[in-house]
């Protein structure tokens, strides 16, 4: 492993796919911190926050874990070759499979002594949260090649750190925060999508199924549209319903742009011109980033004003 640089193997986890696993972290712990400081929510200890902190790593290091074992099995079975779009550290021959399957193992190490010292600390919930994190992840190129790739995301990039965020800084589940996690999950899951969506050619031809080659070109577009403008609605649901304060509408401001953009990249993915959306999976990753953010830096300056005045 000492033949490579720590940046090439930093960028062979695909950092800038990373939002995808924080971004509900984040968020979650934005939430709470509302909640306690708008006293709908029991105070808070500093050991709580510690844990979410270190939710928040394990989780960072547990989509690498996931980027690098879905690119290795992807290589292997045949589904990213050298004409490929997306990470080539394997088809230019950047990497062996050794090496990649060595770094998803040093990683996996890594992450699950987090996951253990989290359920030591805070208890058998946990620990059963971050077994079916780890069956997910592990079964996740079965489930895409069967196209249930995009509910694999979403259970294990939406629903499970929301909850076990929630449930290490409340000590409960907060269906609110399960709540706000569809959005974000939306956007998470269209991440996804955008890349089967150019990927079909290439997929077709490795004998795999995902949705966007069922549903077919037209249908994908919209899938897509839609997987990036319901989370602006819904967040503006979930202001009229009292579960959001008014401020979180930050969040659909400054995620209005990014979404526009990439709306009008994949209007012109046809099957012959797949190029146009090549890299539309990190502006999707980006715009997770950017409505994420904001909606966890409303909340938390939200929860701050609140405290103060209280």
């Amino acid at each position: 492993m000492s033949n490579h640089t720590f940046k090439e193997w930093f960028l062979a986890t695909r950092p800038w796919s990373f939002p995808a696993s924080a971004m509900p972290v984040a968020v979650t712990m934005a939430y709470c911190f509302y909640l306690t400081s708008s006293g709908d929510s029991a105070p808070v200890g500093p050991s709580q926050w510690a844990y979410s902190i270190v939710a928040l790593i394990s989780m960072i290091l547990f989509q690498a874990v996931g980027n690098v074992w879905s690119d290795l099995r992807d290589f292997k079975r045949g589904v990213d070759t050298a004409d490929s779009y997306g990470v080539k550290i394997l088809t230019s021959g950047q990497f062996s499979t050794t090496e990649v399957r060595n770094l998803a193992i040093a990683l996996f190490c890594i992450t699950s002594s987090l996951g253990v010292l989290l359920a030591v600390c805070c208890g058998p919930v946990i620990l059963a949260l971050g077994i079916a994190g780890i069956a997910l992840t592990v079964f996740y190129p079965f489930l895409k090649y069967n196209a249930l790739g995009d509910v694999d995301i979403f259970l294990t990039y939406a629903l499970l750190p929301t909850a076990g965020t929630s449930y290490l800084i409340t000590g409960t589940f907060v269906p609110e925060a399960i709540a706000i996690s569809v959005p974000v999950g939306l956007i998470t899951v269209a991440i996804l999508h955008a890349n089967n969506t150019r990927d079909v050619a290439t997929d077709r031809r490795a004998g795999i199924r995902t949705l966007a080659m069922i549903i077919g070109n037209r249908a994908s577009r919209t899938v897509y549209v839609a997987e990036v403008v319901l989370p602006l609605a819904i967040t503006g649901a979930l202001i009229l319903s009292g579960i959001l304060p008014a401020v979180a509408a930050v969040a659909c401001a400054a995620a209005l742009l990014p979404t526009v953009r990439n709306i009008r990249m994949i209007a012109h993915a046809t099957p012959d011109n797949l190029i146009s959306i090549g890299n539309l999976d990190e502006h999707t990753a980006k715009l997770q980033l950017v409505f994420s953010l904001s909606l966890s830096a409303a909340l938390t300056l939200y929860a701050i004003l609140l405290s103060h005045t209280s």
